[in-house]
């Protein structure tokens, strides 16, 4: 048995990470801290969870930044092409870091502004993935790509030219999505 995490052979994505999604503030940088500690290297981040400040206090403390590799997400209300720059900085800010190993569509739909839901519009998608693949070509983000995102969905990224490099999705016994695993 290797005593190695496996990482995905396309963007080197170690297979197991920790994910802080539902960490309150005030737990986040002591689990955080404890899981890099135990070995976690792959740490799942997003700006909907409200807790990366924290969180980028124990990043700015890993004396080598390349130990670390770092997702995070795209909020649906920042799905505009004026917002989608704006919201990776002040993530990157946020988790004191200069790039992000992957960066994420959190989701296929936008909110507004006034955090009402609007309906999944291909355009609004797509103008949403344009502005992701801008944020690669400067290095913002190593790797970009989706997470939440069906096969018709894929396909319109697909069929954009740029494709994602990651599909982030729940898969387990209970849901094993074989259609879209298949799809990927």
């Amino acid at each position: 048995m290797s005593s190695s995490i496996p990482r995905s052979e396309i963007i080197g994505m170690p297979m197991i990470g920790f994910g802080t999604w539902q960490i309150p503030k005030e737990s986040a940088e002591s689990l955080v801290a404890t899981a890099i500690k135990v070995c976690y290297n792959h740490i799942d981040c997003a700006s909907l969870y409200e807790n990366e400040a924290e969180i980028g206090k124990v990043f700015s403390k890993v004396p080598n930044r390349k130990d670390l590799y770092i997702v995070s997400k795209l909020r649906s209300t920042d799905h505009f092409t004026h917002r989608v720059a704006p919201a990776c900085q002040t993530t990157l800010e946020n988790l004191k870091l200069d790039y992000l190993d992957v960066y994420l569509i959190h989701n296929p739909f936008r909110f507004s502004e006034q955090n009402e839901p609007l309906y999944c519009k291909k355009e609004w998608v797509l103008e949403t993935w344009r502005e992701m693949v801008k944020l690669k070509e400067t290095g913002k983000a190593k790797h970009i790509g989706v997470s939440n995102f069906t096969t018709t969905k894929l396909q319109w990224l697909l069929d954009e030219g740029e494709n994602p490099e990651n599909n982030q999705v729940e898969l387990h016994p209970y849901l094993p999505q074989k259609k879209l695993m298949s799809f990927c």
